[in-house]
C-alpha cells in the first residue's frame, strides 16, 4: 500500500491505472482494510495508500481502491480468512463500527475483536471517498466471497460507478 517500490513518476503516461491492495494490513485486534486511521488501523489505510502513490507520482484519476470482500479472523474464535458471505452467517458475535476508520468489526463474549472485515456500510464510505477524491474506481477481492445476491458487488456499482461525478 506503499508506493515506495515503483517509480510511479516514471510510468505514469504508460499504464492506465493502479489497483491499491488497500487490504490485508492486519489482524485482530487491528483492522485489515480500515479507510482512516484509527487506533485499531492495522500497517496503513486506504487513505494513506491512495497519498502514498499520489505523492511517489501517480495521478489520483488513475488509481483505483481495493476493497475486500472477506474477513480476518485471529484467535479460537474466527482463523484466518473467512468470505463475506459465511461471516454474515455467524453467531455469538456482536458487530460493532470503527467511527474513524470507517469500517465494522465483530467482538466476542469478552469484548475482544475477533474479524476485521467489509460490509455494505464500509463500501459506501469507501466509495464517497473514491468519488470526493476523483479516483479512477474500485477494485475488489474476491467476487466468491459475495452473497448469492451480489450484495456487496451491486453496492461498489450503485455507490462508485451511479454515484460517480459526472453520472448525477
Amino acid at each position: 500500500m506503499s508506493g515506495k517500490y515503483i517509480d510511479f513518476a516514471a510510468v505514469k503516461e504508460v499504464v492506465d491505472f493502479v489497483n491499491i491492495m488497500a487490504y490485508d494490513s492486519g489482524n485482530p485486534p487491528k483492522h485489515h482494510a480500515a479507510l482512516y486511521r484509527s487506533e485499531m488501523t492495522g500497517s496503513g489505510s486506504g487513505e494513506e495508500g491512495v497519498k502514498a502513490h499520489h505523492a511517489a507520482g501517480m495521478p489520483l484519476d488513475k488509481l483505483v481502491l481495493g476493497i475486500p470482500f472477506y474477513g480476518r479472523g485471529n484467535n479460537k474464535d474466527i482463523k484466518g480468512f473467512v468470505h463475506y458471505r459465511d461471516l454474515i452467517q455467524l453467531t455469538g458475535f456482536e458487530t460493532k463500527w470503527d467511527a474513524v476508520a470507517k469500517v465494522p468489526y465483530l467482538v466476542n463474549a469478552a469484548g475482544e475483536m475477533v474479524c476485521t472485515y467489509e460490509s455494505p456500510e464500509s463500501i459506501k464510505e469507501k466509495a464517497a471517498f473514491i468519488n470526493a477524491n476523483n479516483l479512477r474506481g474500485a477494485m475488489y477481492w474476491e467476487y466468491a466471497g459475495d452473497t448469492d445476491d451480489g450484495l456487496l458487488s451491486r453496492t461498489v456499482f450503485e455507490e462508485v460507478i451511479i454515484k460517480a461525478p459526472g453520472n448525477k
